[in-house]
């Protein structure tokens, strides 16, 4: 019977330990331990660790918080040197005495019209005239999108170029990645169509 107790105080012991090292309740594990036995200490073992659970979260969020820093940096930048060639622009203009934020475009020169030598020509440029025009394609704003890799912000990236970098690796499920509109970094398998390209390829 002490020998049962011992064993007992001993499997309580290592459960504590090992639920200690993965921060979780100590004095609960040990009398899970006790009244389990060898069943006890495997289920510590199997347990997931909340201390690196933690760790983990501690270490995305300050990553998100650095990558948005360096982002904002990188706007200010950019925002500078735009300011900058704005004003360099003004200095040139006046210098010359020009105004090429609010000059009109130079029309075309048009060129004189011959009249044609026969009826068919005629009626040939009669049709060609009248023809409905076709309106232009709208051209529809692309999404620029920014990524982490080794720790720093890579971008502005094209859908087109961010879905070959998803399906090459190079851009993992778990990767950081930032367009306008978010709030914050998102990992990738959170973006729909990023996701859609992993599918389709794990079902080729």
């Amino acid at each position: 019977m002490l020998l049962i107790i011992i064993v007992r105080v001993v499997m309580g012991v290592v459960t504590a330990l090992i639920a200690s090292i993965k921060g979780r309740n100590v004095v609960g594990w040990f009398f899970v331990g006790f009244f389990l036995g060898i069943i006890g200490v495997i289920l510590a073992v199997v347990m997931p660790n909340l201390k690196a659970q933690r760790a983990q979260k501690e270490h995305d969020s300050l990553e998100r918080r650095r990558l948005r820093e360096q982002l904002r940096q990188e706007r200010l930048k950019n925002e500078a040197y735009r300011r900058y060639s704005t004003n360099r622009l003004d200095v040139h203009d006046q210098h010359l005495g020009l105004d090429t934020r609010t000059a009109p475009a130079l029309p075309e020169p048009q060129a004189t019209e011959a009249l044609p030598s026969r009826p068919e020509e005629a009626l040939t440029d009669l049709a060609q005239t009248t023809a409905p025009m076709v309106p232009p394609v709208p051209i529809v704003a692309e999404s620029v999108w920014y990524y982490e890799a080794s720790g720093r912000s890579v971008g502005p990236v094209n859908n087109r170029d961010m879905h070959q970098l998803v399906k090459s690796g190079t851009i993992e499920r778990n990767t950081l990645v930032w367009t306008e509109g978010y709030d914050d970094w998102v990992a990738a398998e959170d973006v729909e169509p990023f996701r859609q390209v992993w599918d389709h390829v794990r079902k080729g």
